[in-house]
């Protein structure tokens, strides 16, 4: 509780009500987020996420990793391991993200099989910071496009 408390925005005690926080809570489970998850591994974690407005924040950021052909249950896993997830923006964060990996030659399939894996691969730094060292020192080391998608 105490971890709950300390990480919650100032807005979530401010402006936050009862039913806003009911209706993401609703959502989660809807997703299929079970009740012994919400808590600590979802709330506890990132509580700004009963500030987030469904249909503008939340479910955009559903129906995006969704498209890439991830399941709903590959979603909700990945918002148990990684809750910050559903805080981030699809058109900054998670657009640029799958355009850079496309632009590397991934697959969509390999694009949503690395972010369900990795889902803090989503997180607040620009895919060229997050990858571009990292992609330019396997190129140096003789990695071609073809192993590079591999790895």
């Amino acid at each position: 509780m105490a971890n709950f408390l300390l990480k919650a925005p100032d807005a979530l005690f401010t402006s936050c009500t009862q039913a806003q926080a009911l209706q993401v809570l609703g959502w989660l489970k809807a997703l299929g987020v079970k009740q012994e998850y919400l808590f600590p591994r979802v709330l506890c974690p990132c509580p700004a996420i009963l500030l987030q407005d469904i249909p503008s924040q939340l479910q955009p950021i559903v129906a995006h990793l969704t498209s890439l052909g991830l399941e709903p249950q590959h979603v909700m896993r990945m918002t148990c391991v990684h809750p910050e997830l559903l805080l981030i923006s699809v058109e900054s964060q998670l657009q640029p993200l799958v355009s850079y990996l496309e632009g590397l030659g991934c697959s969509t399939c390999q694009v949503a099989r690395l972010l369900q894996e990795v889902p803090q691969a989503l997180g607040g730094r620009p895919p060229q910071a997050l990858f571009g060292a990292r992609v330019e020192a396997l190129r140096e080391l003789g990695v071609d496009g073809q192993e590079l998608r591999q790895v």
